[in-house]
């Protein structure tokens, strides 16, 4: 099954979110937000990959 343009444009905005994420985690000073943008990273990460495998099924 292939993904709509709806589910396309959602994976790049979670993309770019992740991105986002990972940079704040390496550019910020403070440890309390360097943590929390470490766990967003990986939750984007954990979503795209579910939306990903059901996609292709």
């Amino acid at each position: 099954m292939t993904r709509s343009a709806k589910g396309k444009g959602l994976e790049a905005a979670l993309e770019l979110a992740r991105r986002f994420a990972g940079k704040l985690a390496h550019l910020s000073k403070d440890e309390d937000v360097r943590k929390a943008s470490i766990h967003t990273v990986q939750a984007i990460s954990d979503l795209l990959k579910a939306i990903r495998k059901a996609s292709a099924k």
